[in-house]
């Protein structure tokens, strides 16, 4: 389960708070320039974007690790 919680990068997305279960299947859908392809980045752990919130990938602290530890924690199976 990945759960999003007043999730904010830089001024492109404000407070998110969702929750995604794993086993379905989710669309994020959006015009050019809404903050799609951001959204994503900023959950692998792009390094230049600055990210506010909480962020738990099975009850971890997704925004705490390293890029190659979400990957191993399975956070590339749900994107």
């Amino acid at each position: 389960m990945l759960k999003l919680k007043d999730f904010s990068v830089e001024h492109i997305l404000d407070n998110v708070s969702t929750t995604f279960d794993i086993g379905k299947t989710y669309v994020v859908m959006g015009s050019n320039g809404v903050g799609k392809s951001t959204f994503a980045h900023a959950l692998m752990g792009s390094p230049s974007l600055e990210v506010e919130g909480a962020v738990e990938l099975n009850g971890k602290d997704l925004l705490s690790m390293e890029t190659y530890e979400r990957a191993r924690a399975g956070l590339l199976s749900l994107i």
